[in-house]
């Protein structure tokens, strides 16, 4: 009788301690999860931020052209 309760007490320590592994390895995804999402958002503010950079770029450089064509039709006149 006392061997069949240390053996049950044993198996139902290692289930619970089976659970806890199982709720740590939860909340270590979720949270790895969450750190995943957090990047990728700064990733993606930071391509929004370069695309407006890189069209303000643009049209600069469309703007120095055409300063550049019409200047140099003066000159050939």
């Amino acid at each position: 009788m006392l061997l069949c309760s240390v053996l049950t007490f044993r198996k139902t320590r290692w289930k619970l301690r089976m659970q806890m592994e199982d709720e740590d390895d939860y909340f270590t995804a979720r949270r790895a999860f969450n750190e995943t999402e957090d990047r990728l958002q700064k990733v993606r503010q930071r391509q929004s931020q370069l695309d407006g950079k890189i069209s303000s770029l643009f049209e600069n450089v469309e703007a120095l052209t055409q300063a550049v064509m019409a200047r140099k039709c003066y000159l050939r006149q």
